[in-house]
């Protein structure tokens, strides 16, 4: 870690591995993405798997914005009780992943299997499998009133740094 100057604690870089530590333990982080001059940040959910950053999302904004330019910034942190905090920035690209029954389990075992009993998770990954067995690609689920359209993407990683304070 490399020691940086101010006036409330010592900042402090993050090493590679600390990174990931961060980015393995945190489920929701905030997407930068921009079109024509035209900022927009949201939160989301993501899953970090093999070296890249999972999302996904219904058809609105974050697509569109997507579709446009595929340039984002990916920021998660943690901040403490006593003022100290932990950050991560990631700039990269997104795209859409192509092999979608991949990316929905990258995405389940990050935000269902860790929360359930062993015979529960059993149980949803098997009704997963059977659900995934029958879709690839942009999914439409059906419903009685239409359905909703579901995308997975990936961020492949080109800068990534790391900082915290410590009090």
């Amino acid at each position: 870690m490399k020691d940086l100057a101010s006036e409330h604690g010592k900042i402090l870089e993050l090493d590679r591995h600390e990174m990931e530590e961060l980015l393995l333990k945190n489920r929701v982080g905030r997407l930068g993405l921009s079109i024509n001059d035209e900022p927009y940040v949201v939160p989301v959910s993501y899953a970090y798997h093999e070296g890249k950053i999972y999302i996904h999302s219904g058809r609105g904004k974050k697509t569109e914005y997507l579709e446009k330019n595929p340039r984002v910034c990916f920021q998660i942190d943690e901040i403490y009780e006593n003022g100290s905090w932990k950050s991560v920035i990631i700039y990269g690209r997104a795209k859409f992943v192509e092999d979608f029954q991949r990316g929905l389990r990258i995405l389940f075992e990050k935000f269902m299997e860790p929360f359930m009993g062993e015979e529960d998770a059993a149980m949803a990954r098997e009704r997963m499998e059977n659900f995934l067995s029958t879709v690839s690609g942009i999914r439409s689920p059906p419903s009685e009133g239409g359905g909703m359209q579901f995308y997975v993407y990936e961020i492949e990683i080109e800068e990534m740094t790391g900082r915290q304070e410590v009090r």
